[in-house]
């Protein structure tokens, strides 16, 4: 038996059983007439669950079909570029500068970072670069 079809049966035994006018006869059937809607509720929303359920499945076919050979999940964006190559090794690094004199961004790879003295380009004063060996901090 179902939440509905209980509900149903709990309200025809309190219907033979002829429940009075009284107080507590009253809140009895106040809670059976709720408990049926409750258990119609219920059954609603599960068919409307089993529904969502369906259509996630033919989504999650869809996306894991054989036939979407081409669709190739990345969350490294860093590389982008280079994957299309296959070329994982080479993918340039680049770092983002600020100056301290004017603010501005200046973005240079790694190595003109290690390798070049970096100069802003909007008022062209020297950016000067502290790097850090963090192994090397850490002993």
């Amino acid at each position: 038996m179902n939440l509905t079809e209980k509900a149903a049966y709990l309200k025809g035994l309190a219907d033979g059983l002829g429940l009075a006018d009284s107080s507590q006869d009253k809140v009895l059937k106040v809670v059976i007439d709720m408990l049926g809607d409750l258990a119609e509720s219920v059954e609603g929303l599960d068919g409307e669950m089993e529904a969502v359920c369906e259509e996630l499945d033919e989504i999650e076919e869809d996306l894991y079909s054989d036939d979407d050979d081409d669709f190739e999940y990345d969350d490294d964006d860093e590389y982008e570029d280079d994957e299309e190559d296959g070329d994982y090794e080479d993918a340039e690094i680049e770092y983002e500068l600020t100056c301290p004199k004017c603010g501005a961004t200046v973005i240079v790879d790694e190595d003109t970072l290690f390798n070049q003295q970096v100069y802003c380009g909007q008022c062209h004063e020297p950016i000067q670069v502290e790097v850090v060996d963090e192994d090397a901090d850490q002993q």
